[in-house]
């Protein structure tokens, strides 16, 4: 075990920004190294699957061992050390808190030197309702600020199992009507629109508040980004995906990732067929017609890919064609965050710049 984290490390602190190529695998081709590559996958989406499991062990083994949810947490916080890049440079990185009738609600403001006024970026992470924080999703939330002249602000909501549902959307809730009161105090305009972003859980999240605001006659985002979102929480007896096992996020990940977050098995099994702000996919035509124009980007290599294609045929057949998927190809559950491995990430945050304008 010694001996593979140190190769691990050893091999991490040699990473830098690079493109796919045969080249990529040979750092990786040492001898006796077990580096195995899947064809479907993308260079840097084998390198990820190959040296993440030594990380997250290692980040396990320094955790709170009565806590099971704190090496869990730890590994993340370790991916994204090693996996997300150098910190992009911004002007001004505050952190701050919401108060709510939960409690406070922390966030991290990104704004450079005079920013567009007329928009404002909320970002909602992803990990499963159970892990993800403010630094997990910081460089991407850097590169947004950055590369969109935008004020990006992240949201750091409880977390499962010891905030079960809906503590987690009662906090994205308050922290949406936040911002809308106070847009004016980030340095922009008023009535600056909002976009809302999220990966994974976060992209979960987000489309359940687009549908309760659309419920409550509330303002609804300008626009939605959704990267890999989870749409359809219902737990599966089985399944016929191609990617529901050994690519990192697996069926079995996602059902105890989904019982975490409601609490119990049987509520997951019962709650998740009625109720839409759990479970998207469960949106009525009604409600899918009034969805704001929203950008999905999916993993082709991601259980969760097959939800996106069919939420939009959903969407369309509801009337709202406001709505598109861009897949990118050879990538893996998580990579848009972790722009030193994964080639996507770079070409998916291309997609999310162009969407937002």
């Amino acid at each position: 075990m010694f001996l593979k984290v140190f190769i691990c490390l050893a091999l991490l602190a040699n990473l830098t920004s690079f493109a796919a190529g045969a080249d990529l695998y040979a750092k990786y081709k040492k001898p006796g190294a077990s580096f195995v590559v899947n064809k479907k996958l993308s260079p840097g989406a084998n390198i990820f699957l190959h040296e993440s499991p030594a990380i997250a062990l290692e980040a396990v083994a320094k955790a709170d061992p009565k806590n099971p949810n704190t090496g869990l947490r730890k590994a993340y916080e370790a991916f994204a050390k090693h996996f997300a890049g150098g910190q992009t440079p911004i002007e001004t990185v505050k952190d701050g808190a919401i108060e709510s009738k939960n409690g406070d609600i922390p966030f991290r403001m990104y704004r450079n030197h005079e920013p567009k006024q007329d928009r404002v970026i909320v970002y909602v992470h992803g990990g499963g309702w159970a892990r993800g924080n403010l630094n997990t999703h910081d460089e991407l939330c850097r590169r947004l600020c950055s590369n969109t002249n935008s004020v990006v602000i992240a949201v750091d909501y409880k977390l499962a199992p010891e905030h079960v549902y809906p503590a987690g959307f009662d906090d994205v809730k308050a922290v949406y009507d936040w911002v809308l009161q106070n847009r004016s105090s980030f340095g922009i305009d008023k009535d600056a629109k909002i976009i809302m972003a999220g990966d994974s859980a976060g992209g979960n999240l987000v489309t359940a508040l687009n549908l309760w605001l659309i419920d409550n006659g509330k303002d609804l985002p300008h626009k939605n980004i959704l990267l890999y979102p989870a749409l359809d929480l219902s737990i599966p007896e089985e399944t016929d995906n191609d990617y529901a096992n050994g690519y990192l996020l697996t069926q079995d990940s996602i059902n105890k990732f989904v019982i975490g977050y409601v609490g119990s098995l049987e509520k997951a099994i019962s709650d998740t067929k009625n109720d839409p702000y759990l479970s998207p996919m469960l949106a009525s035509p009604e409600q899918l017609a009034k969805l704001p124009n929203t950008l999905i980007i999916s993993a082709e290599c991601d259980p969760l890919e097959a939800q996106a294609k069919t939420f939009i045929s959903k969407v369309k057949a509801a009337g709202n064609n406001n709505i598109a998927q861009h897949v990118e190809p050879g990538m893996i559950h998580i990579y848009a965050q972790f722009f030193r491995v994964f080639e996507g990430a770079s070409k998916s945050l291309e997609k999310m710049v162009e969407f937002i304008g």
